[in-house]
C-alpha cells in the first residue's frame, strides 16, 4: 500500500504500452486506460476520494487527485492537437479548468469599465 504525504492511502497503477493499466488486481484494456481503471477500481469498491499514480516502471507519470474525478472523464482525440477532457453524460462534476472569457468579451467588458 502507497501513502501521499500526509499518510493517505494511495493507488499505485502499472502503465504498459500505450493501452494496459492495473492496479489493485484490476486490469484494463483501453484508449483511456487510466480512466477506465479509475471506474472499475470505484465499481469494486475502492472509496472514490482515493488519489492515484499511474507509473510507468520507476517513473511517476500521471497523478490523479481521486478516483471519482477521473472516472467522470473521458477522452477523445482531437484531428491536429491535443487530446479533449470532457465529462461523461450523466456525471456531473466541476469544471477542469478555471473558465475564461473569450478575449473578445474580457477586452470589451474592461474597456465599459474603464
Amino acid at each position: 500500500m502507497t501513502h501521499d504525504c500526509c499518510g493517505r492511502d494511495v493507488i499505485r497503477a502499472e502503465l504498459t504500452g500505450t493501452n494496459h493499466a492495473e492496479a489493485r488486481g484490476i486490469t484494463v484494456r483501453s484508449p483511456s486506460p487510466v480512466l477506465d481503471l479509475a471506474r472499475k477500481l470505484m465499481a469494486a469498491g475502492h472509496d472514490p476520494a482515493t488519489p492515484l499514480e499511474a507509473w510507468r516502471e520507476s517513473t511517476l507519470c500521471l497523478t490523479v487527485r481521486s478516483i471519482r474525478e477521473a472516472a467522470r472523464l473521458r477522452v477523445t482525440a482531437a484531428v491536429n492537437g491535443p487530446p479533449i477532457f470532457s465529462s461523461m453524460q450523466g456525471m456531473a462534476g466541476a469544471p477542469l479548468v478555471r473558465q475564461n472569457l473569450p478575449a473578445a468579451l474580457a477586452t470589451a467588458r474592461f474597456q465599459k469599465a474603464a
